[in-house]
């Protein structure tokens, strides 16, 4: 602790929780989609800028992960947003709520519908500003 200490002025010591991951995209109160978040290598981070991907893209967002997704972006005032999950045994944990998501995992599985209705929710809030 006092090496790290050094360079950096916070650090995190949290359970290791290897479970399945999920992403739930929130857009304007509603579940848009979901997906399952896959590491590239068994042990490794899901994340895609790390290399993994996802699979079984759905637009009917199973009941519990909506929940879920929505109680964690709606305290944050955000009306579009990822939301990131984790499927335990003691049932879902919110690892994180993305403000800015990308759309490659959209492009990946050729969902340009997805795409223009995230982009059209953007530009006419920008535009009611």
């Amino acid at each position: 602790m006092t090496r790290v200490a050094k360079a950096h002025y916070a650090i995190l010591v949290q359970t290791v929780i290897e479970a399945r991951e999920h992403r739930v995209v929130v857009l304007k109160g509603a579940p848009l989609f979901c997906y399952e978040k896959r590491p590239a290598r068994l042990g490794e981070p899901a994340n895609r800028s790390v290399g993994g991907g996802a699979i079984a893209l759905q637009t009917d967002v199973p009941e519990a992960f909506a929940a879920v997704a929505l109680a964690a972006a709606r305290p944050l005032g955000l009306d579009f947003a990822a939301v990131d999950l984790f499927e335990t045994e003691r049932g879902l944990i919110v690892i994180e709520v993305n403000a800015a998501p990308a759309v490659q995992t959209l492009e990946d599985f050729g969902r340009w519908d997805l795409i223009e209705t995230i982009w059209t929710a953007n530009i006419e809030a920008a535009f009611a500003r």
